[in-house]
């Protein structure tokens, strides 16, 4: 998932359809299928935010967008990002 972009370079989140069984680290976001705001993620199943795994990339690598994330999803993404890079 694209969290923001600067000029011409994305920073992106990995997003995983494989859920791990173990319990999710709080860097970690659940997205689930049965959510309400889950068709509009474009996400074809239950997937996890890892919000360790950032990367910059160029902004012309990225293809197509998916779909697009509730602000309430965005904020619990954003708490486990900070999480993530220890400012909370």
């Amino acid at each position: 998932m694209v969290w923001a972009v600067f000029g011409e370079d994305a920073v992106v989140i990995g997003v995983f359809s494989r859920v791990p069984a173990r319990p999710l680290r709080e860097t970690w976001v659940l997205i689930q299928e049965g959510e309400q705001d889950f068709a509009q993620t474009g996400l074809a199943k239950t997937s996890v935010v890892k919000a360790e795994k950032l990367a910059i990339v160029h902004y012309s690598v990225l293809q197509r967008r998916l779909g697009h994330l509730s602000p309430g999803l965005m904020s619990r993404i954003g708490i486990a990002l900070k999480k993530a890079l220890h400012l909370e």
